[in-house]
């Protein structure tokens, strides 16, 4: 396979950036790995570079829940909330190991 040709250019800078909403939503943050995709697939961006960059997509991803916590805050105690809705309801017919 031969070397890629790396894209440092403005132009693509401007592809991963440009639909990626300040990297400040889920969707821009998708828009943009999947222009990362078309470069990767192009051959036009290392794979070791696509990899960094799909890495640091993720932990914006991850960071969104917070950044919209911090931002607009819906306690304003500032307490700390924590979403458990996607566990299975617990089945109140089966006994409990916690109850004596």
């Amino acid at each position: 396979m031969p070397a890629p040709q790396t894209d440092c250019s403005p132009r693509g800078a401007a592809l991963l950036t440009g639909e990626a909403e300040g990297f400040q939503t889920a969707v821009g943050i998708h828009g943009s790995l999947a222009e990362l995709y078309k470069l990767l697939a192009a051959n036009r961006i290392s794979a070791q570079r696509a990899a960094v960059l799909a890495h640091i997509s993720n932990l914006m991803l991850r960071t969104l829940p917070a950044v919209e916590r911090e931002l607009s805050p819906s306690d304003p105690s500032g307490a700390m909330q924590i979403d458990f809705g996607d566990l299975p309801p617990q089945n109140e017919n089966r006994p409990s190991r916690l109850r004596p």
